[in-house]
């Protein structure tokens, strides 16, 4: 039986929010086993590299000498675009319960058959900014624009927004407060509105709200430990 201690990987703490644009492409990659010793290759599900840089499963049962094996891992590579300023307390991730079916008998007290679907994610923040980046993530590139005007005989510059209806979508990473964990969210759908924060005494913000849609293949959660 594993213990606690060995049971104890902790994901805590906020430092920072990133988003790419991008959703995330996931691909094969094949890394070099360092340690054989005692392995069966073919258990395992180890390779060995052909010509052309070609990976083949392995039909070895025991190490061969001086042979180098190969696990097929998957890898991807993020490229943040933006480190948003998340209002502190605002940052939610919760999956629901499972909407649970119950199928019953007469004369059985219990349940005949039990089916579920997975709960929905609820994932958003608050943003205390109205930077053009910010409002060009929020409601898209085509709803901001550069404006003048003169008030009271004073010239402005700055911002002209249209509410639009924007699918924010997209990956996004938190990183924990020691900043040697990520959890990288994948195939959100998210969508923004503005809010004056009075929590704040009058902070003006933007507010995402939404969820992950899940296509059933790729990951839409991903944690990572900085390697040592």
């Amino acid at each position: 039986m594993k213990t606690k201690a060995q049971l104890a990987e902790k994901f805590s703490g906020f430092s920072s929010l990133l988003y790419q644009s991008a959703l995330l492409n996931i691909a094969d990659s094949y890394e070099a086993v360092s340690s054989t010793t005692g392995k069966n290759p073919k258990n395992e599900g180890w390779y060995e590299e052909g010509a052309g840089s070609t990976y083949t499963p392995t039909t070895d049962t025991e190490p061969g000498q001086g042979k180098t094996y190969y696990a097929k891992v998957k890898t991807f590579t993020v490229t943040p675009e933006l480190d948003v300023p998340c209002k502190v307390d605002s940052l939610n991730f919760e999956q629901g319960e499972a909407d649970v079916e119950k199928y019953k008998v007469i004369g059985i007290a219990g349940a005949w058959v039990t089916d579920s679907d997975p709960g929905e994610v609820d994932y958003s923040f608050r943003v205390p900014s109205i930077s053009e980046d910010i409002l060009k993530l929020a409601f898209g590139e085509d709803a901001v624009s550069a404006i003048t005007g003169k008030v009271d005989n004073v010239d402005y510059d700055g911002l002209a927004l249209i509410l639009k209806n924007k699918k924010v979508q997209g990956t996004w990473l938190i990183v924990n407060s020691s900043k040697d964990r990520i959890m990288v969210i994948n195939n959100t759908a998210l969508f923004a509105s503005l809010v004056l924060d009075s929590d704040a005494k009058g902070v003006l913000a933007v507010d995402f709200n939404g969820s992950i849609e899940s296509d059933g293949t790729n990951p839409d959660i991903i944690f990572l430990k900085k390697k040592a």
